[in-house]
C-alpha cells in the first residue's frame, strides 16, 4: 500500500509538471512577441526595411479586397509610420468596368480615412473597359456632386466610354465646388448625354 502510495504521490507530481510546462511557454511567448519592436531599432534601418517590404517598382492592381500588406496592419504607430510611404511612393492600377466608379470611390476612401488626403499624392493608371453604361456612370457622378470625388485619368487617352466619363465626372465636380445640388447637376449631365448619344447611342439605352 505504501509503495503504491508513493507511485500515485510521483504521478501527481509528474501530471502537474506536465501541465505546467506548455503554460509557461505560453507565457514566455505571448510576452516576447507582445510588443513591435520595429519602432524601436535605427531609424535608418527602419527605413531601409519599410522600403523592402511596401516598395514596388510596377503598378499595383487595386481589387476589390483593398488589400494593404501586413506591416500596415501590425499596430497603430507602424501604421501611422508607413501609410504615405504605402500610397505616395507607389503606383496604383485600377480597371473600371462599364463606368462602374465604386471601386475606384472605395479607394478614395480608404486615402481619406488615413488623414493624409490634403498632402498626399497618389499615383494611379486607370483602364476603362466594357460598354457604356449610363446609370453606373450616373451613379459615380452623384457621388462626384455631393462629395466631390476623384477623377480618373486613362493616360493613354485612347478610350472614347473614358473620355465621356471624364467629362461627366468634371461636370459633377464643377457642381460640386459651386455648391449646385445634385437635382440640377443631374438635368445638366441628362443634356450632355443625348450629346454625347448623337455620337455613340449606346449611351442613351
Amino acid at each position: 500500500m505504501a509503495k503504491r502510495s508513493q507511485e500515485e504521490d510521483a504521478g501527481v507530481v509528474h501530471e502537474k509538471k506536465k501541465r505546467k510546462t506548455p503554460q509557461r511557454r505560453v507565457k514566455t511567448i505571448t510576452a516576447s512577441t507582445g510588443k513591435c519592436m520595429l519602432p524601436t531599432i535605427a531609424p535608418e534601418l527602419r527605413n531601409k526595411i519599410y522600403e523592402l517590404v511596401l516598395l514596388h517598382n510596377g503598378h499595383i492592381h487595386v481589387d476589390k479586397k483593398l488589400r494593404v500588406p501586413a506591416l500596415l496592419q501590425v499596430c497603430h504607430q507602424l501604421r501611422m509610420d508607413t501609410l504615405a510611404m504605402w500610397y505616395e511612393r507607389n503606383k496604383f492600377s485600377f480597371t473600371i468596368m462599364h463606368c462602374d466608379g465604386g471601386l475606384f470611390y472605395r479607394f478614395e476612401q480608404l486615402i481619406w480615412a488615413t488623414s493624409l488626403v490634403d498632402n498626399c499624392a497618389v499615383d494611379s493608371f486607370t483602364t476603362f473597359k466594357g460598354k457604356p453604361n449610363w446609370d453606373n456612370l450616373r451613379d459615380w457622378c452623384r457621388t462626384a456632386c455631393t462629395s466631390g470625388a476623384w477623377i480618373p485619368v486613362e493616360q493613354s487617352g485612347r478610350s472614347k466610354v473614358q473620355t465621356v466619363t471624364t467629362a461627366a465626372l468634371s461636370i459633377a465636380r464643377d457642381h460640386y465646388t459651386a455648391y449646385i445640388p445634385w437635382s440640377e447637376c443631374e438635368t445638366t449631365l441628362e443634356h450632355f448625354r443625348f450629346a454625347v448619344g448623337r455620337f455613340d447611342p449606346r449611351w442613351l439605352n
